[in-house]
């Protein structure tokens, strides 16, 4: 019996995912509450030593911090945290903001127009915002990607008036091409109805699919890695699909493929690399630990319990060379927030209110 209790936590310890991970920050600072609901955070990292924090003051007022890892100081860019913060003064709970490959510019909705600032906030300027649905830098430097969604209007009756509720749905009707060194160009590019990036998966309710997530990924405007995740009804099987599209060609499908996991796991999050060459995936499973059902054989009173495991692991775009870096045991809320660092060498996740990093090979 001793023998075996020795070989789990063997078992357990060699792929524990934080035993291969390194903690970079506490993130529970970088939260607040209002009217007794949680203000998130958005982290971005400008480098692979250096971090940006978009969040919410005491006050309310969203505000920037600045973390080195090597020196573990963490700073308060003036000049950025007050365009950030006078843009963002009617915020409530979100915080979109996306940071170019380089990590020199930086890009959020503010009202009807996107601002781009740099990461100094010593430049800043706008473009005309239009859904303010999804915007990405191309991997150039040299653009900002607005992806344009609309909505469902669905009508409704009740006793005293018609009124409209607009249902969200992932259906791209055109992208608008900004060029972030001349701000008065911009280039408008339909989507053909063909396109994947027109899919809209609608469930017996006919409300979107809750079990649809997307991921986009703008390489250039003729390299868009699309992400499309719907769970099969049938099978009960998570699969993924990629799609390789080119918005210069009305998003017209390059190449597709299809990834199916096994039924039982559900996929989380999934995140392309800056490079555009892998994926991260963020994997939920329930299993019985192999160890415990070696033990539920020789003594069948000893009962095992299912238990929720949450696997990182890194493939092709394809699939192929799916590998795990290691699991966590816990519930799906545990682990979250996968983003890839600039060098693609490493990957960083929030675990228990901290900010970790794990290497990818």
């Amino acid at each position: 019996m001793l023998i075996v209790a020795a070989l789990m936590l063997v078992h357990f310890s060699d792929h524990h995912l934080l035993n291969a991970s390194k903690r970079i920050i506490s993130t529970k600072q970088f939260e607040s509450v209002q009217y007794n609901v949680m203000k998130g955070y958005t982290y971005l990292w400008q480098s692979d030593q250096a971090l940006l924090f978009f969040h919410f003051a005491a006050s309310d007022r969203p505000t920037v911090h600045r973390y080195d890892t090597r020196t573990n100081v963490l700073e308060y860019p003036a000049l950025l945290d007050k365009i950030f913060a006078e843009s963002n003064e009617n915020s409530q709970y979100a915080l979109d903001v996306v940071i170019s490959p380089d990590g020199r510019w930086l890009a959020w909705p503010a009202l009807r127009e996107l601002v781009v600032s740099s990461t100094d906030g010593k430049t800043c300027y706008t473009f005309p915002g239009n859904a303010l649905d999804e915007f990405h830098f191309t991997n150039d430097n040299l653009h900002l990607i607005e992806i344009v969604t609309e909505s469902t209007p669905n009508y409704h009756d009740n006793s005293s008036a018609k009124f409209v509720i607009f249902q969200p749905r992932y259906c791209v009707t055109h992208a608008i091409i900004n060029t972030l060194n001349t701000p008065q160009t911009s280039q408008n590019l339909p989507v053909s109805r063909s396109s994947p990036l027109r899919r809209d998966q609608f469930n017996d309710l006919g409300f979107p699919d809750l079990w649809t997530i997307v991921t986009t990924k703008t390489v250039s405007a003729n390299n868009v890695l699309f992400g499309y995740y719907l769970r099969d009804r049938m099978s009960k099987a998570a699969v993924q699909d990629i799609y390789h599209m080119d918005l210069t060609k009305q998003g017209a499908s390059i190449s597709q493929s299809s990834i199916r996991f096994p039924e039982g796991l559900e996929i989380c999050e999934m995140r392309f690399s800056n490079r555009g060459d892998r994926i991260a995936w963020l994997l939920s499973e329930h299993y019985s630990p192999p160890f415990l059902t070696l033990i539920h054989r020789f003594f069948p009173t000893y009962s095992v319990r299912t238990q929720t495991r949450l696997s990182l692991r890194i493939s092709k775009l394809d699939g192929t060379d799916m590998h795990e870096i290691g699991y966590i045991e816990g519930d799906v809320d545990s682990m979250h927030d996968l983003t890839w660092l600039p060098s693609d060498r490493d990957v960083s996740f929030v675990y228990q209110d901290s900010l970790w990093t794990a290497p990818v090979n």
